[in-house]
């Protein structure tokens, strides 16, 4: 792993930032479970001495660094680390949303990915407890589900970006059942049709 945590670019007139230690590369996950049709996410709270005193959302993305250019290993990673639920081996369903960068200046490219916890019965009202990676940040992390509202409160980029992905997948999931449907419909529709034109030229002949 290059030890290096960041380090300042210039390319022409930009001047960015990028992160070495992890490829320049992270995984955002939001893991959710759908309860008496209603959704539920699952967002994490570690100490960081740099928003100490702003004004921001406890709770936030799960979020990683890429070491080993493994994205779907280092998600289970993540869970485990920042949540303590292992995924391992569980019927869970992970779904890949894309990769964006944060903004213009930092060139980290983030693989964005949703969870579907449902099948693991959890406990809602639990805080879930972290095992951590050794650093100062996640010795004391925890995670704990929140429910739609509560998230679209948040002023956390990464989890908004990540659930505003993952309704846009699930409506063009939606859509393309209904185009579905309709095609059925209209194939029906014509398929009567014939047997109606066969059944008068019939008629008409005798």
């Amino acid at each position: 792993m290059n030890k290096e945590y960041l380090k300042i670019i210039e390319v022409e007139f930009m001047h960015g930032v990028e992160e070495p230690w992890c490829n320049n590369q992270g995984v955002a996950i939001l893991p959710y479970v759908l309860k008496n049709n209603e959704y539920y996410y699952l967002l994490t709270k570690e100490y960081n001495p740099l928003f100490k005193n702003k004004q921001i959302s406890q709770y936030s993305t799960i979020t990683g660094g890429v070491e080993n250019n493994n994205h779907y290993q280092t998600v289970i990673n993540e869970m485990l680390e920042e949540t303590g639920i292992d995924i391992r081996n569980k019927k869970v369903r992970i779904d890949y949303l894309g990769k964006h960068y944060a903004n213009k200046s930092n060139t980290k490219l983030w693989y964005f990915y949703a969870i579907d916890l449902t099948n693991l019965n959890l406990d809602l009202t639990k805080t879930y407890k972290g095992t951590g990676d050794g650093s100062i940040g996640e010795k004391e992390i925890s995670a704990r589900f929140v429910n739609e509202k509560q998230l679209n409160k948040s002023n956390d980029a990464l989890s908004l970006a990540t659930y505003g992905k993952l309704n846009l997948k699930n409506l063009i999931r939606f859509d393309n059942n209904i185009n579905q449907k309709l095609d059925m419909i209209l194939q029906i529709l014509n398929e009567q049709k014939n047997n109606t034109d066969k059944s008068n030229k019939i008629y008409w002949k005798y």
